[in-house]
């Protein structure tokens, strides 16, 4: 995060049933904190330090994400595999080897560096753009993997962030790196120290089969690998196949019956893909390419994933009609540029569905009057009952939000804003009582019963916020019932009432 860049910051996890820190930045680091620390001592060495979970999952996508833009300098790319975490002890998070709160990035720039003007252009290009992004990242070139994982963590790189190593001086830029830039585990690295092989240089003249016997064959292996004594290739993460169909026609076609044929035929190549991956559509793209080199392009959208080929054939229906088809349509693709998981479904024994049939229907309004003008209610991530709900577009995603507690109950009218209502105390030896009456749009209420109360305190992100609110449940004489609220501020005023709901 930019903002925090000057201040001190850290990320937590759990190990062993304790909070320790993964990750810090350097503010945090010239303070004394570091990665492994509790966070008890480290609130008490900087109680002002920034705290926030450490999120391997979103890390781990975000890393990804880096991996396909770093597609514009090699087609060989590939995020650290499992065999970067050989040997590493099993609490340890994946990217424990790329260093604290850290990760890396594989990049085959065999025969791609000249069109960047050379090794070192591109690599002063790379860093450059990702350090624009917001992160702070470090690389290295080399004729092997290991050497290259090597300098970029533990080389002396310049204030550029990059360093390349020439051919033929692997062995030369790898023999003054601590044995922690061999991908070795913490355990192994600690054994080594231990009887004074610090350095990789100090493992070059000893015998193999003696390391192998004490240290595992993972160090000779890792070894090799930066040596160039064994191949190491870059294993590139293959790109996702776009949900894509096509169809020729040997002659063209313009009749409207032959293009409806055609968009079944593509649908239900389509829906075949789809299934496959366990995926529906909710969005879709269908074009046609006429003999002159133009196109017509037809869309459709649904509410929730669709693999009914005849469901979303019933969508494109009344779209098709007024399709010019010029000289003749000699190609017609389907393209589903949005999609979400849609896993296998029983079908029903007892006549039609009717969640399908609301579904069918639902789709047919989006595509009529547009998703931003069908909408549906949702639940948001709020506990005050008036930012609890709202509405949104129908096609948009439900949020993660948690249901009404239904141990409290909630009147079946709310009242936007609240009502204020004038009140007279009730005598009684509670610190919160509900009022005895109360005066709402000019008419007298007289309260005969009342529960409560139950406390809502403001939301404390929020910079502007109301006061504390205790909500009662009031029934007055005619048998009506109301949900009221005193709501109490920090400024020295009587507390005001309100009225925020009617019961059934």
């Amino acid at each position: 995060m930019p903002a925090l860049r000057d201040r001190a910051f850290a990320l937590v996890i759990e190990r062993r049933s304790r909070a320790v820190l993964f990750a810090t930045n350097a503010a945090a680091e010239r303070a004394g904190l570091s990665p492994g620390m509790p966070l008890a001592d480290a609130r008490a060495i900087l109680p002002g330090v920034t705290i926030e979970p450490a999120r391997m999952n979103a890390d781990a996508m975000m890393l990804e994400k880096i991996r396909a833009w770093c597609g514009r300098y090699s087609p060989w790319t590939a995020t650290g595999d499992a065999s970067d975490e050989k040997g590493q002890e099993e609490d340890e998070p994946q990217q424990a080897l790329e260093g604290p709160g850290g990760g890396g990035l594989w990049l085959d720039a065999t025969g791609c560096a000249h069109l960047f003007g050379g090794e070192e252009a591109m690599l002063a290009d790379l860093i450059g753009r990702v350090n624009r992004l917001g992160f702070a990242a470090r690389a290295a070139m080399a004729e092997t993997k290991g050497a290259a994982w090597a300098l970029a963590r533990y080389g002396g790189t310049d204030e550029t962030g990059w360093t390349v190593a020439p051919p033929g001086t692997v062995h030369a830029a790898l023999s003054p790196l601590p044995t922690a830039a061999l991908r070795l585990s913490p355990a192994t690295v600690a054994q080594l120290h231990a009887v004074g092989l610090r350095a990789i240089g100090d493992l070059l003249p000893l015998p193999r089969a003696s390391l192998a016997t004490r240290y595992g064959a993972a160090l000779i292996e890792r070894l090799d690998a930066a040596l160039g004594n064994i191949f190491e290739p870059v294993s590139p993460t293959a790109p996702e196949q776009p949900l894509f169909v096509r169809l020729s026609f040997a002659e063209p076609i313009g009749n409207p019956d032959d293009i409806a044929a055609a968009l079944d035929r593509l649908l239900t190549l389509l829906c075949r893909k789809m299934a496959e991956r366990a995926v529906g559509a909710r969005g879709l793209i269908f074009t046609l390419y006429r003999t002159d080199g133009t196109t017509e392009h037809r869309t459709a959208g649904t509410a929730r994933p669709v693999r009914d080929p005849a469901a979303l054939a019933r969508l494109f229906a009344d779209r098709l009609d007024d399709i010019d088809p010029g000289f003749g349509i000699e190609d017609a693709t389907l393209f589903a540029h949005r999609t979400d998981t849609l896993g296998a479904a029983q079908t029903g024994l007892a006549g039609p569905d009717a969640a399908r049939d609301f579904d069918a229907l639902i789709d047919r309004l989006v595509n009529r009057f547009g998703a931003e003008n069908v909408l549906r209610p949702r639940l948001t991530e709020s506990h005050l009952p008036e930012r609890a709900g709202t509405f949104a577009p129908v096609t948009a995603k439900p949020d993660n939000a948690d249901a009404p507690d239904p141990a409290a109950p909630r009147p079946v009218r709310l009242l936007r804003p609240p009502e204020e209502i004038e009140t007279i105390a009730a005598i009684s030896g509670l610190a919160i009582a509900p009022p005895a009456m109360f005066r709402w749009r000019r008419v007298l209420h007289r309260v005969v019963f009342s529960e409560g109360p139950e406390r809502i305190a403001p939301e404390w992100w929020r910079q502007k916020n109301a006061g504390t609110r205790d909500y009662f449940q009031i029934e007055d004489s005619a048998g009506q019932r109301f949900w009221l609220f005193r709501e109490t501020t920090d400024q020295p005023t009587a507390p005001c009432w309100y009225v925020h709901g009617l019961f059934a």
